[in-house]
């Protein structure tokens, strides 16, 4: 089990903030075996493109839907447990869910797509069909609505089961472990060497997706960030003041001090932390 804790902040500087967050936790039993999953998402609109919080706000929307769906059909037996979604996706978010899970059609919100790249408990595959369905919607919208043509995002998703981190990752979000001896980065940016981003969600049909799957251990804590903190605060500051805090504090802290140091760009934390 772990302790959640998110928050995203408009900065001082820009006039919207452009990033979204999702924190799903489920809690499933089945043959008397118990299980809790997390899936964590960040989503950072592109400064300076059209649309960047609505791409955002897709990008997140897409990838809960779709993964939420994926472990509803694997784990049969199961309870919601708790779940976070923001107030700008909550009516399509809930209205999608509720039809598939109690609506007369039980529709589903995972394509069949989605089921196949499960497997037996393929969460890699099933993050990466979540972030290719993202970026489809992305795009379909843009064509819909020509005033938001160009627009992307960067898309962060981790799923959590009994202390295995599965990891889906395009942009420049990103995704640290920190345990008491060190932070280490586990996605990699996809930007050139002046920041410019190389990759991004929604801005071309053909999208690469990185994955990444790691064995966490007891007391390693999960880190999901935009470049609106890590541009302005070192890794160094940023691991001294999760382990001081417990994840609320240290959302809170880490954005005070972003802000402190000028607040250029939105910024948005999520942190778990493996309970012992």
């Amino acid at each position: 089990m772990s302790d959640i804790a998110y928050k995203s902040d408009i900065g001082r500087v820009r006039d919207l903030d452009e990033d979204s967050i999702a924190v799903v936790r489920l809690g499933t039993s089945y043959s008397s075996e118990r299980t809790e999953i997390s899936l964590l998402i960040l989503a950072d609109g592109l400064g300076g493109y059209n649309a960047g919080e609505t791409a955002s706000y897709l990008g997140v929307k897409t990838v809960a839907e779709f993964v939420l769906g994926g472990l509803l059909s694997k784990n049969k037996k199961n309870f919601l447990k708790e779940i976070f979604v923001p107030e700008k996706l909550q009516s399509s978010f809930w209205a999608q869910f509720a039809e598939s899970k109690f609506g007369p059609n039980k529709k589903p919100i995972v394509s069949d797509s989605g089921k196949k790249n499960l497997g037996n408990g393929n969460y890699g595959n099933l993050l990466k069909s979540a972030i290719l369905e993202a970026n489809n919607e992305i795009l379909d919208y843009a064509t819909e609505n020509p005033e938001c043509s160009g627009m992307g995002t960067t898309v962060v998703a981790a799923i959590l089961e009994n202390g295995n981190l599965y990891v889906g990752n395009v942009g420049d979000g990103r995704l640290y472990i920190v345990s008491k001896d060190e932070i280490r980065q586990i996605t990699v940016d996809h930007t050139l060497a002046d920041g410019t981003l190389t990759r991004a969600v929604g801005i071309s049909p053909s999208i690469e997706i990185d994955t990444f799957e790691i064995k966490l251990v007891e007391g390693d804590i999960i880190l999901v960030c935009c470049d609106g903190l890590t541009d302005v605060v070192e890794e160094s500051r940023i691991m001294e003041i999760i382990l001081d805090n417990n994840p609320n504090d240290a959302c809170n802290k880490l954005i005070e001090l972003a802000n402190e140091r000028g607040g250029p760009d939105n910024i948005s934390v999520i942190i778990a932390k493996m309970e012992e």
